[in-house]
C-alpha cells in the first residue's frame, strides 16, 4: 500500500506517503533507514513535482541524519542520503 501511495499521479497522495515513512522512520530509525524501499522512495521524492512532497521528504532526511550516524556501519548509506540532498541543490 505505502509503495502504492508513494508512486501515486496525485500530489496529495504521495505527500501521505511521506507522512507514513515519516513515522515509521520515527518508530525504528535503525531498520527503516536502511531499508532499500524507503531510500528509493525518498530519492525519488525529493525531485517530486509537488513542493509539499519535496519538502517533506527533504524534512525526514534532515531531522534522521542523527539517528544514521549512531548506526554503525551506516557510512555508505549516509553518503547515500547526503548524495540525494547534494543532486536536489
Amino acid at each position: 500500500m505505502l509503495l502504492c501511495l508513494s508512486y501515486s499521479k496525485q500530489a496529495t497522495l504521495r505527500s501521505k506517503a511521506m507522512k507514513i515513512i515519516r513515522q515509521l522512520i520515527k518508530n525504528d530509525p535503525e531498520n527503516m533507514l536502511q531499508d532499500s524501499e524507503i531510500q528509493a522512495i525518498l530519492k525519488l521524492r525529493i525531485t517530486d513535482v509537488s513542493s509539499i512532497t519535496r519538502e517533506s521528504a527533504l524534512d525526514i532526511l534532515f531531522k534522521n541524519i542523527d539517528n544514521l550516524v549512531g548506526i554503525p556501519n551506516s557510512g555508505p548509506i549516509l553518503l547515500d542520503y547526503m548524495n540525494m540532498v547534494i543532486e536536489r541543490a
